[in-house]
């Protein structure tokens, strides 16, 4: 796999398997490792996650960013009556 910066092929691998804190994670993107091009620095993941991957994981990332949101600003008014 080439950086996708600097196209450079030789590359390092940082972490041999990506320790993801959330299983569901794992069915989506299985056997990702990360790797720091030799040339640039760039870290990157590879294999590279489909985007169809992609999309359902920053998806669900920014729908619960949203519910925290959302729930702190409920949480804020309930503090703060007559707000």
């Amino acid at each position: 796999m080439k950086c996708p910066i600097c196209e450079n092929s030789n590359y390092s691998r940082i972490s041999y398997e990506y320790k993801f804190e959330i299983l569901e994670d794992q069915k989506y993107f299985g056997d990702l490792k990360i790797a720091c091009c030799e040339k640039c620095d760039f870290n990157f993941a590879f294999p590279m996650p489909s985007e169809e991957n992609l999309n359902y994981f920053y998806k669900k990332f920014i729908d619960q960013k949203i519910d925290h949101l959302i729930g702190y600003q409920i949480l804020m008014k309930m503090l703060k009556p007559g707000t």
